[in-house]
């Protein structure tokens, strides 16, 4: 069985990761309250289809980023020599 292996999101660090098996997840963080600092749990984030394929919402200063999964799993976990701006699947999808 393969082990799933968490890394830090580009441009989201110390905010999100993306797994080997295509999942996004916030990290916990502190969070600074009317009256005080508040630890907020990571999650889970829940993706959504659109044109057949899995997208996240990626929150940042009250910004919201709209990012293809298979997209961030190819840039963090497939490499990329030649630097080729698509990521085309194995069905040709």
């Amino acid at each position: 069985m393969q082990e799933e292996i968490w890394k830090q999101i580009k441009g989201y660090e110390l905010l999100y990761e993306v797994s080997n098996f295509s999942r996004i997840r916030s990290i916990d963080r502190e969070v600074n309250g009317k009256y005080s600092t508040v630890i907020k749990k990571g999650k889970i984030l829940k993706q959504f289809i659109t044109n057949g394929y899995a997208k996240v919402v990626l929150v940042v200063d009250y910004k919201m980023f709209n990012h293809t999964v298979h997209r961030l799993v190819a840039l963090h976990f497939i490499p990329n020599p030649e630097n080729k701006p698509e990521v085309n699947h194995k069905d040709g999808d």
